[in-house]
């Protein structure tokens, strides 16, 4: 099988070159969650040939390194996901116990539950996020019953 029938993630750098990865890149230095965005994105994977499905990153340069910014980015791509857009088949989202970060510093204790890389969203931010997502995935299903019938 070809490399292009692999599930693995591929990265479109701005000039149109399709490179296959065995990661998830964060290349985005600005906001690219909009639907302005997924446009764009979509349109340069079929000038690839390839599927427009998308996985869109609350964090890093979409929530522009503020953690609590995901929750703004999630109602966005919920909104777009809610109104029938297919394209959109996953998130990423930071997100840990408790909300933000800490240093791991050589003889301090840890406290539980928090990232020691990025900042994260809470728990308590995490599930109703979680909730207006997949709400919107049954509002984009009735969408397409819509369509079918």
């Amino acid at each position: 099988s070809s490399k292009q029938d692999q599930p693995n993630p591929i990265l479109i750098d701005a000039s149109g070159k399709v490179t296959y990865t065995e990661q998830v890149p964060e290349i985005a230095q600005e906001p690219n969650y909009d639907a302005a965005s997924v446009q764009r994105a979509a349109s340069q994977l079929a000038e690839a040939g390839l599927p427009a499905r998308l996985m869109i990153d609350f964090s890093h340069g979409n929530s522009s390194k503020e953690f609590r910014r995901q929750l703004l980015v999630g109602e966005n791509v919920a909104a777009q996901i809610a109104s029938g857009d297919e394209r959109i088949m996953g998130v990423m989202i930071e997100s840990h116990l408790k909300e933000g970060r800490q240093d791991c510093v050589p003889g301090a204790q840890l406290e539980y539950g928090m990232s020691i890389t990025d900042a994260c969203i809470g728990w308590e931010d995490t599930v109703p996020l979680l909730e207006r997502l997949a709400a919107a995935v049954r509002e984009r299903r009735g969408h397409q019953a819509q369509a079918s019938a």
